[in-house]
């Protein structure tokens, strides 16, 4: 019996790589694994000025690919933002995140519509878009509440948060705790990298410094605020660094800050924790909540540098109770994993 065909559909920004290509690329591997053929179809996205996002939209719905030269493809899966607008009639949504500037980033500092006079046209056509064509999907799942939170109270659908490992499962460890913060991200506003550097400025132990993983358009004016700051020499700007090197970056850390707006999900959360490390989050924070539990595994504070500073001299002045929330970290996550999203969103619907 031939196995049976699945495309997944990716949407991405060309040179740009971070937590939705990582989640396309194991989601491909997992299926493959599970016994089925498998292909992967990705359409560049554009979004500046909007009336791309819209020739976006276009793009995926021409795409009818209920047919290939090796036969029949038996199902879909669109994840995020227009890839849903795909036709086919075996279709699933597992929604990374919508175009959030349409949504919940209405109004505020990371709004990309603001400087348009016809930015309520465009939300308005994007919002007609999702209800129409993630409505036509078979089921639809997300990847945390916070997704499913929005799609509910913005789209009026209903769908299933199904949790992923992060990207090197397995192989996490648990080392030392130094001296260090580590931040692990795209260097991009929402992630709020400028946040860490100026509670720096306020951190009471002189040995505490900060590394930043991540590469992104942000990273000089985040090397000159540091400097303004006067912390330029207790944070390193590390770029992208090798998976071996990054595991132990994570194992030996005193603590993870991860400080994003309204984050969909957010991999470093769950490395951190992987890695029996405590994580430090703020109260807007987004997906990360759904896993740190403020005084269990990590610590909750307001989006302010003095709060994030006054956690970070905690955690590094009392290593006892650091590594009792990075325990606890751990077996908060430990549950987590791929078989459960093959289970739930590949095997009923192509099985």
């Amino acid at each position: 019996m031939s196995k049976k065909k699945v495309l997944i559909c990716a949407a991405t920004v060309p040179f740009v790589f971070g937590g939705a290509e990582l989640l396309v690329q194991g989601l491909a591997r997992e299926v493959r694994s599970a016994g089925f053929k498998v292909e992967v179809v990705s359409i560049p996205y554009q979004w500046d000025p909007p009336v791309k996002i819209l020739e976006s939209c276009l793009l995926w719905r021409l795409l009818r690919p209920n047919e290939s030269p090796a036969g029949k493809i038996d199902l879909v899966v669109a994840t995020k933002f227009p890839t849903y607008a795909v036709e086919h009639p075996n279709k699933v949504g597992w929604v990374l995140h919508q175009h959030r500037s349409a949504y919940d980033l209405e109004d505020t500092i990371y709004d990309d519509f603001t400087r348009y006079d016809d930015a309520d046209d465009y939300r308005k056509a994007i919002r007609d878009i999702d209800r129409r064509f993630m409505g036509e999907c078979r089921s639809v799942f997300t990847i945390s509440k916070m997704v499913s939170g929005r799609i509910r109270d913005y789209c009026g659908i209903e769908s299933k948060p199904i949790y992923h490992p992060p990207p090197f499962d397995g192989r996490y460890h648990s080392g030392e705790y130094g001296d260090y913060v580590l931040v692990v991200g795209r260097l991009d506003p929402l992630k709020r990298v400028d946040l860490v550097i100026r509670a720096m400025k306020s951190v009471k132990n002189r040995r505490a410094s900060l590394r930043v993983v991540g590469q992104g358009f942000l990273r000089e004016s985040l090397e000159e605020l540091a400097s303004r700051e006067g912390v330029s020499d207790r944070v390193s700007f590390e770029g992208f660094v090798p998976e071996d090197e990054l595991l132990d970056l994570y194992a030996n850390a005193g603590c993870v800050a991860y400080v994003p707006f309204e984050e969909d999900y957010g991999y470093s959360t769950l490395e951190a924790f992987k890695s029996g490390r405590p994580v430090i989050v703020t109260d807007d924070s987004g997906g990360a909540l759904e896993f740190v539990i403020d005084g269990e595994n990590g610590m909750v504070v307001p989006a302010m540098p003095e709060d994030l500073a006054g956690a970070i001299d905690e955690l590094f002045s009392n290593k006892r109770k650091a590594k009792r929330l990075g325990n606890a970290g751990f077996e908060a996550v430990e549950g987590i994993s791929w078989k459960r999203v093959i289970d739930e969103l590949i095997i009923p619907f192509a099985g």
